[in-house]
């Protein structure tokens, strides 16, 4: 069984979540505002043990982050393979970035910046846990569904790949 989620009634429904993932469901979480809670970004970050979403792109706009994608079926039928184009890109990268989470199964896009000291984090991360996978994203992928191309190849291949590792 596959999830998508976008919203969640929360916190009971990250136990349930959970306990479906343990046994083989997977999920992907497609918009990373449904962890907010209390004015913190990773407040509810139901799986992992540290970590935060947290801003990348902060250097007033002169030295933005490399955002990069390894070759991965996520980005299968798009460039790939290093840092992302931004012509292709350019509506789904985010300023904010996964920071200092635990290690995912698969590190599957992320962004480094090496301007005004150095800041690096995940956009994709695909985790195992039990008998399941869940992927977080923080890609602008929900909010650009019907508007752009890229969002909805890749919301497509995150669902085949999820499909294809369980």
């Amino acid at each position: 069984m596959l999830l998508l989620i976008q919203e969640i009634d929360r916190p009971h429904t990250y136990k349930a979540l959970r306990q479906g993932i343990e046994v083989g469901c997977s999920a992907i979480f497609l918009d990373p505002d449904i962890f907010k809670d209390n004015g913190e970004s990773s407040y509810l970050l139901p799986f992992i043990k540290e970590g935060r979403l947290g801003p990348v792109n902060y250097v007033g706009g002169y030295f933005h982050a490399d955002s990069w994608a390894k070759k991965h079926p996520v980005f299968k039928g798009l460039p790939c393979g290093g840092v992302m184009d931004y012509t292709y890109y350019r509506e789904i990268i985010p300023q904010d970035a996964f920071i200092s989470i635990d290690t995912p199964w698969e590190a599957v896009c992320g962004a480094l910046n090496g301007s005004a000291g150095y800041n690096s984090g995940l956009h994709v991360a695909v985790y195992k846990m039990g008998a399941g996978f869940y992927m977080l994203n923080n890609l602008k992928i929900h909010e650009n569904l019907g508007t752009d191309p890229v969002s909805e190849r890749l919301l497509v291949n995150m669902v085949v790949y999820v499909d294809s590792v369980i």
